[in-house]
């Protein structure tokens, strides 16, 4: 993780054809990647019955 002027960013390392999915699901739903991101992971956190 990258901490600069007290801003968080974390660097990954994902395929090319993933984020490219990710990112065309996000656009489609009128959201960010990071919008879309959070929401997934809330919903599967729900499914799996976990509060992360």
């Amino acid at each position: 993780m990258d901490i600069r002027n007290g801003n968080k960013k974390l660097s990954v390392w994902i395929p090319l054809k993933l984020h490219a999915e990710a990112q065309y699901r996000a656009n489609m739903s009128g959201m960010t990647l990071t919008e879309y991101v959070i929401k997934a992971l809330e919903e599967r956190n729900e499914k799996e019955g976990r509060d992360e």
